[in-house]
């Protein structure tokens, strides 16, 4: 039986083990997840390398979307002059494609890179 458990320590288990029933009496777990307000949020505990590549990763995505929105102003930017002299190269759907799929590959990879967990050193 569990008769002295931190609770923390249990919810924090029950969130690892990506489990929904107690293992034992078949209980369903009820979990909500509530997200503290801005003003209470605490400092993460970081290694100063850890610190560094979130850093990065955060300067690295800033300048990955100021190109995405440049990529978007000049093409419609362009688009917008082919049409007014009459003369189209390439058709604005291609070039709307080819931004798309640039959007779509930089979304997955921030998303992949916002789910990789941060190292736990010392606790």
């Amino acid at each position: 039986m569990l008769r002295y458990v931190h609770q923390a320590c249990l919810q924090q288990w029950i969130k690892s083990s990506d489990i929904r029933c107690c293992e034992l009496c078949k209980f369903t777990f009820i979990m909500q997840t509530k997200t503290k307000p801005f003003n209470m949020w605490e400092r993460l505990d970081m290694a100063s390398s850890e610190r560094r590549k979130l850093l990065c990763s955060v300067t690295f995505h800033v300048v990955a979307l100021t190109c995405v929105v440049w990529s978007l102003y000049v093409l419609i930017e362009r688009t917008t002059e082919e049409v007014h002299s009459g003369v189209l190269g390439w058709p604005f759907w291609t070039k709307l494609i080819v931004v798309a799929i640039g959007v779509t590959g930089g979304i997955v990879f921030i998303v992949d890179a916002a789910a990789a967990p941060v190292s736990d050193h010392a606790r």
